[in-house]
């Protein structure tokens, strides 16, 4: 069972080739997908599942797609 990962911005040149785009983690929920991945979960601002956002405590199911989004900054 696997799911879609789409980083996005600084996520995704964080993650650039540390992760694969299709991962094993069905029955994970984002919080623990999250303390997976190979960068702080706290860059993680919004986690969109299907295209609805989720809490972290969401559970993902075989054939989820799931986008990160990160903190935004400006000046």
């Amino acid at each position: 069972m696997a799911v879609e990962v789409i980083p996005v911005g600084l996520i995704e040149t964080k993650l650039d080739g540390k992760i694969q785009r299709h991962m094993d983690v069905a029955g994970m929920t984002v919080e623990e997908f999250l303390s997976q991945l190979p960068i702080q979960p706290a860059l993680v601002a919004f986690t969109v599942v299907n295209g609805q956002l989720v809490p972290r405590s969401h559970r993902l199911v075989d054939g989820d797609v799931i986008k990160l989004v990160p903190m935004l900054g400006g000046g």
